[in-house]
């Protein structure tokens, strides 16, 4: 009986062991599918071209080849210039703004050609364009505002502003809409906005806001994302 304690004890903590053994395993492999699940969900998101915008600058570009051959082929190169920026940047976890923002002017300037008025679409870009922002973020924000916006009274339009500053980026969008139409908050917020705001949560949990104003004439959203290396959430 004198060796029978010990040899029970070993037992029981070598069935210890194996437990915690076999508890770290499983939340091992746990966070390995949540990461696969969060990079898929991400890829899913940042990957989506709204195919309303594709066929429309498809026509705009047939229809420019005989009236103005040069502008169609600059439209064409933009749209290029686009298709590589989601084929490559986008498989990276961030880009330095100036790339977004070559995106961005390359996505106005297609808008531009439908509108009558070009110059009722104002960007305008402050501060450090060297920080890192997660790929193609605010395209929903740019596609609400051309989905909504008037450009036969108030200029301009429609205004999309950036400033970056200290990490702390800002983008704003503001499009005019006629008084007697419906807008709503509804509207505005589909699912391109929808698919924005998980793609926050999943990326800039607690780090970043979100406002949606809806004035008597006017469409507001205001973005503010901190972009600080050490409370950024990684995958």
């Amino acid at each position: 009986m004198s060796g029978y304690y010990p040899v029970l004890t070993a037992a029981v903590f070598g069935s210890f062991f194996r437990v915690i053994i076999n508890w770290f395993s499983t939340m091992n492999q746990k966070a390995e599918l949540d990461k696969q699940k969060l990079a898929a969900e991400l890829g899913l998101l940042k990957g989506k071209l709204n195919p309303h915008f594709l066929f429309n600058t498809l026509n705009n570009i047939d229809s420019l080849i005989h009236r103005d051959p040069e502008e169609a082929s600059e439209a064409l190169i933009r749209l290029s210039d686009i298709m590589r920026y989601l084929t490559y940047e986008t498989t990276l976890e961030f880009v330095e703004l100036n790339k977004e923002v070559e995106y961005i002017k390359n996505i106005i300037e297609l808008h531009r050609i439908r509108i009558k008025s070009p110059e009722d679409i104002e960007f305008i870009t402050n501060g450090d364009l060297t920080t890192k922002i997660a790929p193609a973020l605010f395209i929903p924000l740019i596609e609400n505002g051309f989905k909504f916006a008037t450009f036969r009274n108030r200029k301009p339009g429609l205004s999309v502003h950036l400033l970056s500053e200290n990490g702390i980026i800002v983008f704003e969008t503001s499009n005019c809409y006629e008084k007697g139409s419906v807008v709503s908050r509804e509207k505005h917020s589909g699912s391109g906005i929808n698919d924005l705001k998980t793609r926050l949560e999943l990326t800039y949990p607690a780090k970043y806001k979100l406002l949606i104003e809806e004035g008597e004439s006017v469409y507001h959203i205001k973005l503010t994302i901190d972009t600080n290396a050490d409370q950024l959430h990684r995958y």
